[in-house]
């Protein structure tokens, strides 16, 4: 991963001895938000190879996260799901197998209250286990949602034979898979749940990333490496872990 170096910065750092021993470590530790735009930087330290690696169509700017849920019809076969889901190109971030009260169930399909189906679809989310992934790729979303295929698994075997609901679902209600259907959804059911774990802000792209950075993370990385450049220690990298420690304004 790389980090976004503004021209501030580099203006003040680049004929700095330190920063040069330096720069390596920074660009294979921070957080490149798909705007990478110092290529000469990547290739002086990295290497030609390895900077069109870390610059090329490898740092997708639709990168998305999407919330899948094995419903319970579905659970015993989990093993060859989960295979399905990884020769698709998905990334596993988060996976939790759960037990949904009807509380629960009712609550995350808030949206379809009053729904003729809603009782039957609470009374199916709640009878058994499920299994819940947060699962990312480029365009996760709509991609998921294709995989899975139809809402009506009967349905599906006619008109998408290959999707997993036509696979692996039984019938109309008991359709075997959920998908998040936008981003929104998949922002808010992704802290539904694993509000307890670590959530990772939403992928940064484009001028997005730019005052992200400007904003977050700019101001630190000037400090450091002023820091760094006066100090001059002997082993910039430990120094760069306990100044972080020391200085950084978030929780590490």
């Amino acid at each position: 991963m790389s980090v976004v170096m503004t021209t501030p910065m580099l203006v003040v750092f680049e004929s700095c001895n330190c920063f040069r021993h330096f720069l390596p470590f920074l660009l294979n530790c921070f957080v490149c938000f798909d705007f990478v735009p110092y290529t000469s930087y990547h290739r002086a330290f990295l290497g030609e190879e390895a900077a069109g690696m870390r610059l090329g169509a490898s740092t997708p700017s639709n990168l998305e996260r999407t919330v899948a849920i094995i419903k319970p019809d579905a659970v015993q076969n989990q093993k060859e799901i989960e295979a399905i889901m990884i020769r698709s190109g998905f990334s596993i971030l988060r996976q939790r197998r759960t037990s949904l009260t009807a509380e629960e169930a009712s609550s995350f399909y808030a949206e379809h209250f009053g729904k003729a189906f809603f009782p039957y679809l609470v009374d199916y989310m709640s009878s058994d286990s499920v299994v819940v992934y947060v699962l990312a790729r480029q365009n996760a979303i709509s991609i998921w949602r294709d995989l899975i295929g139809p809402t009506n698994s009967t349905r599906a075997r006619v008109t998408h034979p290959n999707s997993l609901r036509a696979v692996y679902g039984t019938d109309e209600q008991k359709n075997g898979f959920h998908g998040s259907s936008d981003y929104k959804s998949a922002e808010r059911e992704i802290r539904f749940f694993f509000r307890e774990q670590v959530v990772l802000e939403p992928i940064k792209i484009k001028h997005s990333a730019q005052n992200y950075l400007a904003k977050n993370v700019d101001s630190t990385l000037l400090k450091m490496l002023t820091d760094q450049c006066r100090r001059k220690p002997d082993d910039p990298v430990i120094w760069l872990a306990d100044w972080l420690l020391d200085n950084s304004q978030y929780e590490l």
